[in-house]
């Protein structure tokens, strides 16, 4: 016997379902609010940070928008996030200044952004910090650096933020950091992403 065919449902028919069932709409109600009510928290963090941009002249109404690019060339500005990096905000607030701070000039603050990666415990914030020290290594042009960041790849208690290395060393790290990442080779984290540039023998 032949199984019945299921009929296909639209899309719009399931919304407009979920319009009509009272427990959905109190459920995406309540997300709703939890969402506003945490971006609410989050605006009034960073509010010390983004006051302190504006008076350096650097349009914004959060440091997101310096990521996203919604804000004009703020490289002048780094110390502010160079100091606002060294204090205690939400995760989110500063996983946004590191990847704000992944710009050409942010070497200086490679020692902070190397004792925060480490020590980082928020997936988001230790992604972005693997951003900002990528970017810090790169602009150093240290070689040093460059060994550095090839230790860190094979530093399992990293986790998978690892792979935001990875392009780095291999467009820029040598044949003696190449050499140390692929030591990795064999960690599930990061084998694709080293094997995607080489890395692995």
């Amino acid at each position: 016997m032949a199984s019945k065919r299921r009929k296909s449902v639209k899309w719009t028919d399931l919304v407009e379902q979920m319009d009509r069932d009272p427990g959905s709409v109190a459920r995406r109600a309540e997300q709703r609010r939890t969402l506003d009510e945490r971006a609410a928290a989050l605006a009034v963090a960073e509010e010390p940070i983004v006051r302190e941009l504006r008076q350096q002249r650097v349009k914004c109404d959060s440091v997101w928008d310096l990521v996203n690019g919604s804000a004009d060339d703020y490289r002048w500005a780094l110390p502010v996030l160079g100091r606002h990096l060294e204090l205690e905000y939400p995760e989110r607030v500063l996983e946004g200044v590191a990847r704000a701070i992944a710009v050409r000039g942010c070497s200086r603050y490679w020692d902070v952004l190397v004792r925060r990666y480490r020590s980082a415990e928020d997936r988001g914030l230790r992604d972005g910090l693997a951003v900002a020290v990528a970017a810090a290594a790169e602009d150093s042009g240290d070689k040093a650096r460059l060994s550095d960041l090839a230790l860190m790849v094979c530093d399992a208690a990293l986790g998978s933020s690892r792979v935001l290395l990875v392009s780095t060393i291999a467009r820029l790290g040598g044949e003696d950091c190449r050499r140390v990442a692929s030591r990795a080779c064999q960690d599930s984290e990061v084998q694709g992403e080293l094997a995607r540039h080489g890395l692995c023998g």
